[in-house]
């Protein structure tokens, strides 16, 4: 057996010793604890609020114009305007 491997041989047996030692301790508290209020229990996270789609898409441009009365120019200045809109416009 060379010193690398008696060296390994000895950590491995100290890491279990400290292993055991720790779960040791961690089982009588759970035990002790087995019978009180200070029951760990398991907390249900609430989602994030999503940010709408809408956000970051193109508005769609109406595909239909709005009725106006032709006879008015006011209106059809109007409807024409609205036809000329682009996208950012909206």
């Amino acid at each position: 057996m060379t010193k690398l491997d008696s060296l390994r041989k000895v950590i491995r047996e100290e890491v279990r010793a400290v292993f055991q030692e720790e779960l040791a301790g961690i089982l009588k508290e759970a035990i002790l604890n087995k019978g009180g209020s200070n029951q760990l229990t398991e907390a249900v996270k609430t989602p994030k609020c999503k940010i709408p789609g809408t956000l970051n898409t193109v508005a769609v441009k109406p595909v239909v114009a709005p009725i106006l009365n032709p006879g008015n120019p006011l209106n059809s200045l109007l409807q024409e305007t609205a036809m000329s809109m682009t996208p950012k416009d909206y």
